[in-house]
């Protein structure tokens, strides 16, 4: 799989380069997954109000990654190449939960009831021999193919960290009349985390219990709108340390966020607009300077949604939407990261997907899409930024049927333009 490209300290993205040319990724590098998993959901409906439902689920996740990353080392673009094998090459999660619910009256009040259990075990397991590897030094204009290392025995592994979750659900959405509802609901969660030395001996381990809790005011000033206002208090479980870090796979003690939200919904024939205004706050995790991932200051998410989803006309059908996100790093330990936006993730995000069915030819169609994303932080300091870029897409497709079955041809081009960018930025070290 083609490799992944990182930064030195002080250094910036260069355009992105041409996808097509070979080097970037080595032929022997990428990731070798195997999951099995199994589950049984049972549902029952007791007397036509009242439906209950049971389930497990048994996985099994083996991941063999070897894939490569190339560290810029000078904005000229030279780069150095490593791999590493350190990453968790097994998680295996038992999972279950159980549901009832139903209608009950109580005079003038309508109440909808659900309660409920769930919860998992989950269990990460890392290569013994697992580690990072440097194959050698090359650049964007003369990548270089590099021999295959040795890479370990991704089934000689041990147990590295468990992370369980139990919860009690309760929720009851109160009708008062048509125009106005109440959703409240609550669960009670008990959260542990263990993490291990390669002899098995437990390095670190934390336990927390706690109310999560959230209630929505829904108001129809008219039947086809529809208004609200959300407030939100949970508790999750906190991050895995990534590859890189001192700590790397350890899962840090649980996170509590906290949200508010107010928005409208609006039917205008068969078009759905939607608009809405929310702030998430939470605690962030990053790799320090002392290189051992750790909690450090809270991550603030505020934000506008518009969307508009249906058809215009009987022949015209619009799928769209854009987000303004002011996401920003706070009270951290130092300045240079206090008050900055969270890596990777751009203030304007914009789509639109436009399907017109030809009027000449039954069940055929002709559609077009264009997406937008601002430029993007690369370092928690934004010190660096990707720009932004635009891509086309392009298509048709005839629906008709084949042997009593519906069937869809489609020809799609994306990416028209061949516009080349940095698709995804995550944090790293």
């Amino acid at each position: 799989m083609p490799g992944k490209f990182a930064l030195s300290k002080g250094l910036s993205f260069p355009s992105a380069p041409d996808p097509e040319k070979a080097g970037y990724g080595q032929y022997y590098a990428g990731n070798n997954n195997h999951t099995l998993s199994a589950s049984l959901h049972l549902k029952h409906d007791f007397d036509g109000n009242w439906q209950g439902e049971i389930g497990v689920l048994r996985q099994i996740a083996d991941r063999e990654s070897t894939a490569v990353t190339n560290t810029f080392t000078d904005n000229s673009g030279h780069y150095t190449t490593t791999t590493s094998s350190a990453t968790a090459s097994r998680f295996t999660i038992n999972s279950y939960m159980a549901n009832i619910n139903g209608d009950v009256e109580t005079g003038w009040l309508q109440h909808h009831i659900s309660a409920g259990l769930r919860g998992f075990v989950w269990k990460n397991m890392n290569p013994l021999d697992g580690g990072t590897q440097t194959l050698g030094s090359a650049s964007l204009a003369d990548p270089v193919a590099f021999a295959e290392p040795d890479y370990p025995d991704f089934t000689h592994r041990y147990h590295s960290a468990t992370a369980t979750q139990h919860a009690f659900l309760l929720s009851d959405n109160l009708s008062f009349n048509p125009q106005w509802s109440l959703l409240l609901a609550g669960s009670e969660s008990l959260l542990s985390t263990a993490n291990y030395t390669q002899s098995g001996v437990r390095s670190s381990a934390s336990s927390n219990r706690g109310f999560s809790g959230s209630a929505s005011l829904m108001y129809k000033p008219i039947d086809p709108l529809t208004l609200y206002i959300t407030c939100a208090d949970s508790l999750q479980q906190g991050d895995t340390a990534p590859a890189g870090s001192n700590n790397a796979g350890e899962i840090l003690t649980p996170y509590r966020s906290k949200q508010i939200e107010a928005g409208s919904k609006l039917a205008v024939g068969d078009m759905l607009l939607t608009a809405a205004v929310f702030q998430i706050t939470r605690p962030f995790a990053y790799t320090q300077t002392d290189g051992n991932y750790a909690q450090d200051g809270k991550q603030r998410n505020r934000g506008v949604e518009l969307m508009a989803n249906g058809d215009v006309t009987p022949h015209l059908h619009l799928y769209g939407g854009m987000t303004w996100l002011d996401a920003r790093l706070l009270s951290t330990a130092s300045a240079t990261t206090t008050d900055k936006q969270i890596v990777g993730l751009p203030k304007y995000t914009a789509s639109l997907f436009v399907a017109w069915d030809l009027p000449v030819f039954s069940g055929t169609d002709v559609h077009a899409g264009i997406h937008y994303a601002g430029r993007r932080a690369t370092d928690n300091s934004n010190a660096s930024w990707v720009s932004s870029y635009t891509t086309l897409d392009a298509g048709a497709a005839y629906h008709t049927q084949l042997f009593n079955t519906a069937t869809t041809f489609r020809f799609d081009v994306t990416n028209l333009t061949n516009r080349h960018y940095w698709a995804n930025i995550v944090p790293g070290d």
